[in-house]
């Protein structure tokens, strides 16, 4: 019995449409909600092939470019063949096979869903001013969610010698238990479990050899960067159509993320690094 944002705007006379990430996908129907939007959603994660760089195609298991993990894909997709599965199981195995937790490849932006889904909002934007009818419109970044990929431009602005690391990495004195996880979303990763084996593991938290924890840091700062970047273009397109001078913006993120401080990786705790979220609002 909710009444979101957008169905509210609905009974105001407005168009409410979506693209990219706005809901959870695992707590609406399969139309992202269909009461919020007037304009049928136009996608999730990936979009129409079109969108996507033309010498990429669209990113392996929604995420990945590298030629190695296509490679190593092809292969568990034979053996998931030979085993019989169907094809969501195959999906479902080569997805949990060939998962790095970060990739740096020389690709268009558009080569990754986020890149993609910018070039389809501003070609939505330049339908939206040609209407009478106000417009809500959302647009969803994955970005920097994990796994952090960004084409290797935006890896190229850091030093990763000049990362910083967390500062502390220890589970605080007389702390409770259950203010700490043990990091199961990175753990998910498949280059993450090997190099947990070489290292003094913790009851609690997930301790990662040092040039790890850099790698992971420096992925985290250029999905930062590929995602700027991303909101740049459909702002930019706004500007170019008129459309700030009675156009609110809102730029939210759903919550923060720990890197390696108090030994904990990932969301999912109430320490303020999981917490705090941007939230800015622009009005004319």
């Amino acid at each position: 019995d909710i009444v979101s944002l957008p169905q509210h705007l609905i009974t105001q006379g407005y168009s409410t449409q979506g693209i990219g990430k706005i809901y959870d996908n695992r707590c609406v129907d399969k139309q992202m909600d269909a009461p919020s939007w007037s304009v049928p959603y136009y996608n999730y994660f990936k979009t129409e092939e079109k969108y996507y760089a033309k010498e990429t195609g669209a990113p392996l298991s929604g995420q990945y470019q590298s030629l190695k993990s296509k490679e190593l894909a092809a292969q568990f997709r034979k053996e998931a063949q030979d085993k019989g599965m169907t094809e969501n199981e195959i999906d479902d195995y080569v997805s949990k096979s060939v998962k790095p937790s970060v990739e740096c490849v020389d690709v268009p932006d558009n080569a990754y869903n986020d890149g993609a889904n910018a070039l389809r909002a501003i070609e939505i934007l330049e339908k939206l001013k040609s209407e009478v009818q106000p417009f809500f419109f959302a647009v969803g970044f994955s970005k920097p969610h994990l796994p952090f990929v960004a084409p290797k431009k935006y890896w190229d602005l850091y030093n990763r010698e000049d990362v910083p690391l967390a500062a502390f990495q220890e589970q605080p004195k007389n702390s409770v238990e259950v203010a700490f996880h043990n990091a199961g979303e990175i753990r998910a990763y498949t280059d993450i479990p090997p190099l947990l084996s070489f290292t003094d593991q913790k009851d609690f938290g997930i301790t990662l050899p040092l040039e790890k924890q850099k790698e992971l840091i420096h992925g985290y700062y250029a999905a930062i960067s590929y995602m700027d970047a991303q909101v740049g273009i459909v702002l930019d397109k706004l500007q170019e159509l008129g459309l700030t001078k009675n156009t609110i913006i809102v730029l939210w993120g759903d919550h923060g993320w720990h890197l390696g401080d108090h030994n904990i990786w990932c969301k999912h705790t109430n320490f303020e690094q999981a917490t705090r979220t941007p939230l800015l609002i622009s009005a004319p």
